[in-house]
């Protein structure tokens, strides 16, 4: 995993790929270690060759919020789990359902939970689900070309008197509109092979 531990200050979040098929996710007591439990789904990709020697495991660190734990996979599937009992609550398959393509380099961006919504980029856009059932709200910069797998995190900020979501894609730096996913402003980052990585 490359991926960061959560906590809820009893609980501490980790997840793994797990051999070549399936990535999951574990509850370990933060004061003992002691597994309570596992969720797991069938989700591994293999990255092109010339970055194996860097490993295909899971990139996205959990997001915990609003009484739940979502974590995107490496093949762009948003996961939401229980955070009590490890049930998986749903799973949206992004990639599939926006026929996009799956990230060669699999899934990177943490999701972000706010207000009954999970915002991630992943599908090849960035997107509004329903942290309640996972259905899609909006989605908004579907149009970033061939390299439309995302290599960041979006965050939210107030500027200019608006609270927005501010997402990085790999060509522009954006404002979008939380209600309807609105682009409100952009500004193009140059960066080599829009490598645009830093949240």
């Amino acid at each position: 995993s490359y991926s960061g531990p959560v906590t809820d200050g009893q609980l501490v979040f980790t997840t793994e790929t797990v051999g070549q098929t399936s990535e999951r996710i574990t509850a370990h007591d933060l004061s003992t270690g002691e597994v309570k439990w596992t969720a797991e789904w069938e989700g591994a990709i293999t990255v092109p060759p010339y970055a194996m020697a860097n490993g295909s495991w899971i990139k996205s660190t959990p997001t915990l919020a609003e009484g739940a734990l979502v974590v995107l996979g490496m093949r762009d599937e948003v996961v939401c789990v229980e955070p009590t009992t490890g049930d998986i609550r749903w799973q949206a398959d992004l990639a599939e359902r926006f026929e996009a393509r799956r990230p060669p380099f699999g899934g990177v961006c943490s999701p972000l939970i706010d207000d009954g919504s999970v915002y991630v980029m992943a599908g090849g856009a960035t997107v509004k689900l329903s942290l309640a059932d996972g259905s899609t709200t909006w989605t908004a910069l579907a149009d970033e070309g061939d390299e439309d797998d995302a290599l960041s995190s979006p965050v939210i900020k107030t500027i200019a008197g608006k609270r927005q979501l501010v997402v990085q894609t790999r060509t522009r730096l954006c404002g979008v509109d939380l209600n309807d996913g609105r682009l409100l402003w952009s500004q193009r980052i140059e960066a080599y092979r829009n490598m645009n990585i830093l949240t």
